[in-house]
């Protein structure tokens, strides 16, 4: 009996300690069109699959938390029901996939989870709605008190731990209405900088204007008006 219970114990130690030496994984959400999947990394390498947007994939916690201040060409390790292969990091972002039904950002918002009550901050010529979401999103409306008695709006996203080329993924998933195959999606962001040096984004190829800033957490998304 107390060989067995030696060997009982042996195995429940073998398999703790088996349990605890694997990596801890995450689910993050592919925002392309198409992304092939390598099996090693690099793009000479051997294409063993294609994941479409708003496919879910694990991924070891810690390569997750690199991909917002990795280059764009960083691959990373993903796993899916499919297949295990390498992809390049900067497409996989930690939000769900946008609801193409919805306009604006509640394509994004009604997929996540709010916490706490709106908060107001209330000014003679402005007044600002925060609302805090689950996955680090933060959505604050502006308005603007003109003279006369107008009063202008204006709406910004802001996400933590994203780089402005996610974040500019983001914002062309959230103005495609045309669906996850329409141009808009199939381009990838023109990176530029601010007047402070900092990585940014502005596209007004198409009829949504998209603006894209850093942060110091990560980034801010505006759908401003064309000057035009």
């Amino acid at each position: 009996m107390s060989k067995l219970l030696s060997i009982a114990f042996l195995l429940a130690t073998s398999l703790f300690l088996t349990a605890c030496s694997e990596p801890t994984t995450i689910e993050l959400t592919v925002f392309a069109t198409n992304l092939t999947v390598h099996s090693k990394a690099g793009t000479d390498q051997n294409v063993i699959g294609t994941l479409n947007y708003g496919d879910r994939v694990k991924v070891a916690e810690e390569d997750a938390k690199a991909i917002a201040t990795a280059p764009t060409d960083h691959w990373i390790k993903i796993n899916t029901e499919q297949f295990e292969g390498y992809v390049l990091g900067a497409f996989l972002l930690p939000l769900p996939a946008t609801d193409l039904t919805k306009s604006g950002f509640q394509s994004l918002l009604s997929r996540i989870s709010t916490i706490g009550d709106p908060e107001t901050s209330v000014t003679e010529d402005l007044d600002i709605i925060s609302q805090q979401y689950a996955n680090g999103v933060l959505h604050r409306e502006y308005r603007f008190k003109m003279p006369g008695g107008d009063v202008f709006s204006e709406e910004r996203l802001f996400v933590a731990n994203l780089s402005v080329f996610q974040g500019a993924l983001l914002a062309r998933a959230i103005s495609a209405q045309e669906g996850p195959t329409s141009y808009r999606m199939t381009v990838l962001p023109d990176m530029a900088t601010d007047e402070n040096g900092a990585p940014s984004v502005y596209d007004d190829n198409e009829w949504q204007v998209i603006m894209v800033n850093q942060t110091p957490d990560g980034i801010m998304i505006q759908f401003p008006e064309r000057a035009d």
